[in-house]
């Protein structure tokens, strides 16, 4: 299909030059400002380095919030536990994100951007220090609640930082970034109970139950009312504007944005504990502290790898996407004896879906139907993204749940038993090795060295069965974005040099870097 980028520039009194485009792939670029028409000095001026900054900063702060903790559950449920709740420490963080993007998009279009950012990122400070003091779980949860909100503005980096620069730098302001109403009620509580039922299932409630059936209707008949009282009521601004979703393009690449942050929070939620648990007693706490942090440090590579090349972005999602899911799911290969292997698919699997990441991100605020909606779009797609993580997510760790609760007594006691230890004694290594501690082992009657050896391989080798599960079922959601990447957009003609916002002096209504002279009134400023 042939592109017309035909336009006609018109020269304003501002002194600014403004584009009239008339093809509708660039529809509503029509208030943007050409970057060689900027005062000099502008992308150097301490008013846009320091919002560059700040965006950053901000952004670092809402991935801490969730990442520096989801390793370590296991230990902080050990210290201010034991809670049966743990993994809604991770999923409230989950769920306040992919309901707060939302609005964060949508009401600073409208109000604009610089209070919200300000409020979020103190709403998200004061959940930092409600965790940091926090006595037991359900007080970290509360906290974890909290820095949620806050996230949920200091994760809308892909509009805030995208609209300030060129569209065609979009890519490497991104990842300068990675480098540090009735309808409100419905998809918050649609989304609360559908969550709950599923995280309920197999664990505390059988599947079968009234509490788990109960909550997972009941969400998703809300859900469904959100999504048709949004689509059908004349709202004068709906909260989530369905005709977003008309985009093919846009839907294709959230869809894919989504499914790719699904696999970072799963292998934040269970690769370190698949670390621990299969590789601690052979490489040393120490070095396990190491393997967690792999997942992460290859997602935060595989951004920087994605950000220079701004051609062919289409054809990079198709490959990068394919190429992540194949190492994820690879990950079923591996048992306790293989821990290289474990730490080299994880770390490229992470890597080519953190490629993944930085593309579909920023290609999300370029293939808009209108420029002047970034924030709306983006925080919708945002929403999703988390939105479609916690269900992933969610899934991930049930399935966990479910396949340990039938590994474990299968394969643990009888291989204990057999070693010799008595069977009134296997309650108590079961709690032993999941506390770890000299005092719970020194509890178990009966055990000597070579049982306890015994009894760890055949607890490891339960635990590897469980996960080789969980990364076969990541085959389904994986095998959709690989059959939905074939659809990905080609934005190659949109990469221009035009700038969507410009930040102005505060107090004036110049443009930073302008003198008195050329002092202009812009449409929309930070």
């Amino acid at each position: 299909m042939s592109v017309d980028k035909t336009a006609h520039v018109e020269h304003t009194d501002d002194g600014l030059t403004r584009h009239d485009l008339d093809t509708e792939d660039v529809r509503g670029r029509d208030f943007t400002v050409e970057a060689s028409n900027l005062p000099p000095g502008y992308f150097r001026s301490l008013t846009f380095l320091g919002s560059m900054f700040a965006i950053g900063a901000s952004f670092a702060a809402g991935v801490g919030g969730f990442s520096f903790a989801a390793p370590i559950l296991a230990q902080i449920n050990a210290d201010i536990g034991p809670d049966a709740n743990l993994t809604w420490v991770a999923l409230s963080y989950l769920l306040t994100t992919s309901i707060g993007m939302i609005f964060v998009g949508r009401v600073t279009d409208i109000f604009g951007r610089r209070w919200f950012f300000i409020t979020g990122n103190s709403i998200g400070l004061l959940g930092s220090i409600v965790c940091a003091t926090a006595p037991n779980i359900p007080a970290l949860i509360a906290g974890e609640t909290l820095i949620g909100v806050g996230a949920s503005v200091q994760l809308s980096y892909a509009f805030a930082v995208g609209e300030i620069v060129p569209t065609k730098w979009r890519f490497l302001a991104q990842a300068f970034v990675y480098s540090f109403q009735i309808g409100t009620l419905m998809v918050t509580l649609g989304l609360m109970l559908f969550l709950m039922g599923i995280s309920w299932g197999g664990v505390l409630h059988p599947w079968k139950s009234g509490h788990v059936i109960g909550t997972i209707v009941s969400g998703a008949i809300l859900l469904i009312g959100f999504f048709f009282y949004e689509a059908y009521m004349p709202l004068k601004e709906p909260l989530m504007p369905v005709r977003l979703w008309r985009n093919k393009g846009w839907s294709v690449i959230i869809i894919l944005w989504s499914l790719g942050a699904a696999v970072y929070y799963a292998l934040a939620i269970l690769w370190p504990s698949m670390a621990a648990v299969l590789y601690a007693g052979t490489h040393g706490t120490s070095w396990i502290g190491v393997f967690s942090s792999i997942s992460s440090c290859g997602i935060l590579f595989g951004e920087f790898c994605g950000c220079p090349w701004k051609r062919w972005t289409h054809w990079q999602i198709r490959a990068v996407f394919t190429i992540g899911s194949i190492f994820l799911a690879c990950m079923a290969t591996c048992d306790p004896d293989t821990p290289v292997r474990a730490a080299i698919f994880v770390f490229l699997a992470a890597l080519f879906i953190g490629w993944n990441e930085i593309l579909c991100s920023t290609v999300s605020t370029i293939c808009i139907d209108d420029q002047r909606e970034i924030g709306t779009a983006t925080g919708v797609g945002g929403s999703s993204r988390s939105f479609i993580s916690t269900i992933c997510s969610t899934v991930y760790t049930v399935i966990l749940s479910n396949r340990l609760a039938q590994t474990i007594p299968a394969q643990v006691p009888p291989a204990l038993v057999a070693a010799g230890l008595p069977t009134s004694s296997v309650a108590d290594f079961l709690t032993a090795i999941a506390a770890g501690t000299p005092a719970a082992w020194s509890a178990v009657k009966g055990l000597t060295p070579q049982i306890q050896a015994i009894g760890v391989r055949a607890y490891q080798q339960a635990n590897s069965d469980a996960y080789k599960t969980v990364f076969l079922s990541t085959i389904a959601f994986s095998g959709i974005g690989v059959i939905l990447s074939i659809f990905c957009p080609n934005v190659d003609h949109l990469l221009s040099s035009d700038v969507a916002v410009t930040l102005r002096e505060r107090g004036t209504e110049r443009v930073v870097g302008e003198g008195k002279e050329g002092a202009v009134e812009e449409e929309k400023a930070v």
